[in-house]
């Protein structure tokens, strides 16, 4: 069989850097510097060295919407449409809020401290020194103890994860200082003192260090058992084309609406397609169960899914290693009624928001009903979310119903299922494991996260077609991804602007809770218009027709029973319940029935506690341009009096910043 593994770890798995799995791989990792130089002269020790590189880089991604290398944060997650409520955690939208000050920005540390140190620590640069190292000294410090096809492999990872941690350098801050050599401490020093580069320059960085993790790497590696999940060349052709679509777009992009740098990302997409073509990578399956399938897959080694360009492999408990690392969304998924932590309740447009089953948008006028909002939907909208009604298995009741209805009596309200204070009918389900999930260990799941995607690639190139004016081929490319979920296709967009609204939101309902939709919402700048110190003026939410978030709320709801109670005892009794089961042959039956019940039984209900909440009040969503880009803190500027503060945040002065990160 041609081309058996297509994939990229980003991880530290128990197979990936050793000649065997065990669980002596976490201990033989180590700290950074255990051996000093000699993991030069042996490929056990250097592959012991690279373990202990992966973990520093991706041992946090335990979840799909956590981000940012070695900071796996899920606060961005929580900034979006796609989720609402912790909003006294995040000052930057709480309502009538403004910060000036780079201390108080959305990333302020994520650079790292403000002064080097004698220990060892595992910031931004700290990383990008240890691969440095590597790469510096690996051709004459193995006295050809090592192979030259060897060296090539591990100099083509090593660019490959400096590369993915300057990219990552550049969304939070635009330009920083782009250093390329392992420097030595000292105060006296000018050769050190490198200023910040400008966006363009660092993207240029990025770019050359991808082309050259793709020149050492292999298209497929050999050996599965072994190798799988290293990167490819595949892996560092895409990631070149994400780099440039953010370069690409609006924020970093004062020309967005020029074709030029759209015409990059095209260039640099039709030669990563025609490398993953030929390494067999693709859609996987042909239907929405093979979806589903695909994004709750456990198994440590899946060559059969072509769909997965970069991933992060888990290990269930089952794999008998106490080190194992699991991923920990489906306890965070999961509702007290079925033995989880809290549930993650879907805000009302987010709701409304999945096209109908024919594609169209969800109008009243093409059929969409908001209370049966259910009804006639893409199918992948069943696949995402769980509601009220519709089974929602795992091992332990392989036919659990959701039910979050309420009822009031008297002055109190009581809630189905014991799932109290909730704020939603509807739950995220994406990337569950369904009946394979046990209530006794959801916090052990061996789900692998797939951080970049076919699909998100194919996303990408009708973006940056909708970008030089080609609407045809934009289309082309999102109902690429449309048929092979047997959703209806959209027609050719009649503009760029609308192309760029068909885009985004496909992006919306296919990347949806995987760690995608800040990062468009951020590079659109899609969380207002309007002008400022930062950016004198954005109007891309009305260029292309999006709804700002700044000046609303993410918004929830209640389904109220509507009869009459006297006590707190369920008043709906179990032989009047109606199910509906997403993997039911009659599935679209079923729907009916429960549409049917639902206009019997229930009502909307406005929320006791708003979703959005903040001193008891709905919080009115505020977002100013400087929150854009990160500033740095005013201790780093002040240890470091080279660097410039980003535009829209103050220096340690108190003086306006003055660094352009819009700059070529």
């Amino acid at each position: 069989m041609k081309n058996i593994l297509k994939h990229i770890i980003l991880g530290l798995a128990f197979c990936a850097m050793l000649n065997s799995c065990s669980d002596e791989f976490l201990r033989e990792a180590g700290p950074i510097d255990r051996f000093g130089d000699d993991i030069f002269k042996s490929e056990s020790l250097m592959n012991r060295h690279l373990a202990t590189l992966y973990s520093y880089y991706f041992a946090g991604f335990n979840s799909p919407d956590r981000h940012l290398v070695g900071y796996y944060t899920n606060m961005p997650s929580r900034l979006t449409d796609e989720r609402g409520g912790g909003i006294s955690s995040y000052q930057w939208i709480q309502t009538n809020a403004s910060f000036s000050s780079g201390d108080d920005s959305m990333f302020p540390s994520y650079i790292g401290p403000d002064r080097l140190g004698s220990s060892v620590t595992n910031y931004s640069y700290d990383r990008i020194r240890y691969v440095t190292d590597v790469l510096e000294k690996i051709d004459s410090y193995s006295d050809g103890e090592l192979s030259e096809s060897y060296i090539n492999k591990v100099k083509g990872q090593m660019y490959y994860l400096r590369g993915i941690q300057y990219y990552d350098l550049m969304k939070v801050y635009g330009g920083v200082p782009i250093v390329t050599t392992v420097q030595t401490s000292s105060s006296d020093d000018p050769s050190v003192k490198i200023p910040r580069s400008s966006t363009g320059e660092t993207v240029a960085q990025i770019v050359a260090d991808l082309d050259s993790a793709a020149a050492l790497l292999p298209g497929t590696w050999n050996n599965p058992a072994v190798n799988y999940g290293r990167p490819t060349s595949c892996a560092a052709l895409a990631q070149k084309v994400r780099v440039l679509l953010t370069f690409a777009s609006p924020l970093f992009n004062p020309n967005w609406e020029d074709a030029g740098r759209w015409q990059d990302v095209i260039n640099a997409g039709m030669e990563a397609e025609a490398a993953l073509q030929a390494e067999g990578y693709g859609l996987y399956g042909n239907s929405i169960k093979d979806w589903e399938e695909m994004l709750r897959a456990s198994s440590y080694s899946a060559p059969g899914n072509m769909e997965a360009i970069v991933i992060q492999l888990l290990n269930a408990p089952e794999s008998g290693s106490g080190n194992a690392y699991q991923n920990g969304w489906e306890n965070g998924l999961r509702l007290p009624s079925q033995e989880g932590s809290s549930g993650v309740a879907v805000p009302r447009d987010m709701i409304d928001l999945f096209p109908m089953a024919d594609g169209a948008r969800p109008t009243p006028g093409n059929g969409y009903d908001s209370f049966k909002f259910f009804l006639n939907r893409d199918p992948r909208f069943y696949r995402t979310f769980a509601f009220n009604g519709v089974i929602w298995p795992y091992q332990e009741n392989t036919k659990d119903t959701l039910y979050t209805y309420m009822w009031q009596s008297g002055e109190s309200n009581y809630f189905a299922g014991e799932n109290n204070d909730i704020a939603s009918p509807v739950f995220v389900r994406k990337m569950s494991g369904d009946a394979a999930a046990s209530s006794e260990n959801y916090d052990l799941s061996g789900i692998n996260i797939m951080e970049y995607r076919y699909a998100e690639f194919l996303l990408i190139m009708a973006e940056a077609y909708a970008g030089v004016g080609n609407t045809a081929m934009t289309a082309q490319y999102i109902n690429q991804v449309r048929n092979r979920v047997g959703a209806g296709e959209v027609d050719e967009p009649s503009s760029k602007m609308e192309a760029f609204n068909a885009v985004l939101y496909e992006r919306q309902v296919e990347l949806a809770y995987e760690g995608k939709r800040f990062w468009d919402m951020h590079r659109w700048m899609l969380f207002n218009d309007g002008g400022d110190d930062a950016i004198s003026t954005n109007a891309t939410c009305s260029k292309i027709g999006v709804e700002p978030l700044n000046g609303g709320a993410r918004r929830g709801y209640f389904l109220k029973y509507t009869g009459t109670v006297s006590g707190e005892d369920d008043p709906i009794a179990e032989e009047d319940f109606v199910a509906a089961d997403p993997n039911s042959n009659d599935f679209q039956n079923q729907l009916e029935d429960l549409a049917a019940w639902y206009d019997a039984n229930f009502e909307e209900a406005e929320l006791t506690n708003y979703m959005d909440q903040y001193l008891q009040e709905q919080n009115i969503y505020t977002w100013n341009n400087n929150y854009y880009v990160s500033g740095f803190r005013s201790n780093l500027l002040t240890q470091n009096d080279w660097l410039a503060q980003t535009k829209g945040w103050d220096d340690a002065s108190g003086s306006s910043g003055i660094f352009d990160f819009r700059g070529e």
